[in-house]
């Protein structure tokens, strides 16, 4: 029989939680004392624990936790109009109150003076109280020069790295698998 197609397929249909069980079950020698319908059950079983926890903040709002979740360049204007029209204690208090806070494509451009202060403030309120997710595509070695000012950069990841979990993904970009026709996700 030819395992391939059988991995293969499966993540054609999304179903990548039941290929990588199908293939950890072809590695062990153990899975092949079970029976059809323990197998059967233990590839259905890995799918939907896959499915349950594939997002960590939609995995977080199932739980209960409220989260937030903004666009870096989003978050920096909304800031910049607060500021400006006396609303920003307001913002920065929904900001740390909310329990996850998640952040997407930090870094990715230089930050401006204003935006470090507010950045720093933000990680300061949050710090050992809520969470913080952050998903950048710059290297964490090039975050200290994004934000700039040495201090502001030291106090600013000094809080973001104590107490981090980092998770690096690897591969292909989601947005390029998704953009795929039908007839070209198998090439």
């Amino acid at each position: 029989m030819l395992n391939q197609p059988t991995i293969e397929k499966p993540h054609v249909m999304k179903l990548h939680g039941m290929a990588d069980a199908f293939r950890a079950q072809l590695e062990t020698t153990e899975a092949g004392q079970l029976n059809f319908e323990e197998r059967f059950a233990m590839l259905v079983d890995q799918q939907w624990l896959w499915k349950e926890n594939r997002a960590l903040a939609q995995k977080a709002c199932r739980d209960g936790f409220s989260v937030l979740h903004k666009k870096m360049a989003e978050l920096f204007r909304e800031l910049a109009v607060a500021d400006v029209d006396g609303s920003i204690g307001r913002l920065l208090l929904k900001l740390a109150r909310v329990d996850i806070l998640l952040l997407d494509d930090f870094a990715m451009a230089p930050l401006k003076g204003s935006e470090r202060r507010d950045f720093l403030e933000i990680c300061d309120d949050r710090y050992q109280r809520h969470s913080m997710i952050l998903t950048s595509q710059m290297p964490i070695a090039h975050w200290h020069e994004q934000i700039g000012d040495p201090t502001l950069a030291d106090s600013i990841l000094d809080r973001l790295v104590h107490n981090a979990y980092r998770i690096e993904l690897n591969g292909e970009s989601l947005r390029k698998k998704r953009g795929r026709r039908p007839d070209e996700a198998g090439q």
